[in-house]
């Protein structure tokens, strides 16, 4: 699984986008990023052009590791939150 896992966060970092790593928010087969780039965090309103980053590294990730990951995203207030499961086959 350690493997999966350090493609996805290099893979992540190569794409170059906004989105943090979130390691306190993360596991062994969870990973969490946040971006919050162009929010407002007065109004606490998140900003459509980090929606559309996060959309687009969904589907990113998704085309590059199938089906042995689930992604999704939400946002919180300022936050656009991008979840990365590591798919355990058993």
């Amino acid at each position: 699984m350690g493997d999966l896992r350090n493609k996805v966060i290099d893979f992540v970092k190569l794409q170059r986008t906004d989105f943090d790593f979130e390691e306190g928010n993360s596991t062994e087969t969870h990973l969490a990023y946040a971006n919050r780039e162009n929010g407002d965090g007065v109004e606490e309103e998140f900003s459509e052009i980090d929606w559309e980053a996060g959309v687009v590294l969904a589907k990113t990730l998704k085309g590059e590791f199938g089906t042995d990951i689930t992604v999704s995203l939400e946002p919180v207030d300022e936050w656009v939150i991008l979840d990365i499961n590591l798919v355990v086959s058993k």
